[in-house]
């Protein structure tokens, strides 16, 4: 009668090992969060961060050097940021001084409907649905009718799925 508890207690312990490898899997303390948050968000919380766009400039006590070097970028930066404003996208900007100079970072967003916008405006072609026959390499085929080796065939372990394409457009979007 031992040995058939013993031999419970020993099946039955790899399973308990098991579950509490399972439940402290990933992290080091039993109560730390599972998805870390999001830092890439605009002040708001919610809106993500797609692009960073930084400059520095030296921050002088004496004006005549700055406005002799920076006249012209400053133009040109404002033109360009005015144009990502009219564009529709969404912009905010933080400016961290340091010692000797000051770091802008703009961060940039793209609304949906501007992405949508240009995605019909350069043709983009999005997947409708996934081939289920198989790839034939004809080039493979053919070579090995010849009985001569491909030196181009490549092994791919996980190859992305063949899918059937069209443009994008907005007013497809439902199907």
């Amino acid at each position: 009668m031992r040995r058939r508890e013993e031999q419970r207690d020993e099946s039955a312990t790899p399973t308990d090992m098991e579950t509490e490898l399972d439940n402290s899997y990933g992290s080091i303390t039993p109560n730390a969060p599972v998805k870390p948050p999001d830092r890439n968000v605009f002040s708001d919380g919610s809106t993500r961060v797609d692009f960073v766009l930084v400059w520095e400039e030296p921050i002088n006590l004496q004006k005549e050097e700055s406005t002799v070097v920076n006249p012209a970028h400053r133009k040109k930066r404002e033109a360009f940021l005015n144009k990502l404003r009219l564009s529709r996208l969404l912009l905010e900007q933080k400016d961290v001084l340091q010692t000797k100079t000051k770091v802008t970072f703009v961060l940039l967003s793209a609304p949906w409907s501007v992405l949508c916008f240009y995605a019909e405006e350069i043709s983009l072609r999005v997947p409708l649905q996934v081939v289920n026959s198989p790839i034939i390499n004809w080039s493979e085929h053919f070579l090995s009718r010849l009985s001569l080796h491909n030196p181009f065939s490549q092994d791919v372990p996980n190859p992305p799925p063949q899918c059937f394409t069209c443009q994008f457009r907005t007013n497809k979007l439902q199907r």
